[in-house]
């Protein structure tokens, strides 16, 4: 990802954010927010990763309102699990894979596939 879309992504969460607090109690609608972004969800989960407290509220039908609950004093900013599980495993030396599982449990972190591999 380069640059320009990394500030583009930046822009569309701060929108959604400036959209929240606008709202105040009332919230925002998953409708209203999918006219800021399509893929809003991702946007929320950056917000909820950070330290904001955003409360959902089903309306029914598929309909859904998110509300600005709580902003976070100082943003949080989460280390890359990757890095957070060499770290780890560097400190411990030469392991076995039960401890790399044992590792993994204690630290939080999930192995997965990349996004849009299917081999």
């Amino acid at each position: 990802m380069d640059k320009k879309e990394k500030q583009r992504i930046a822009k569309k969460k701060d929108v959604i954010l400036q959209a929240l607090r606008n709202a105040g109690k009332y919230g925002v609608t998953n409708a209203e927010l999918s006219k800021i972004a399509l893929r809003y969800g991702g946007h929320l989960g950056r917000l909820y990763e950070e330290g904001y407290v955003i409360e959902k509220e089903s309306l029914g039908d598929g309909l859904y309102n998110y509300v600005l609950i709580k902003e976070p004093s100082t943003i949080i900013v989460r280390e890359k699990a990757i890095n957070k599980l060499i770290s780890e495993v560097s400190k411990r030396g030469t392991i076995n894979s039960a401890e790399l599982i044992a590792i993994m449990d204690e630290i939080n972190v999930a192995v997965k596939y990349k996004a849009n591999t299917y081999r």
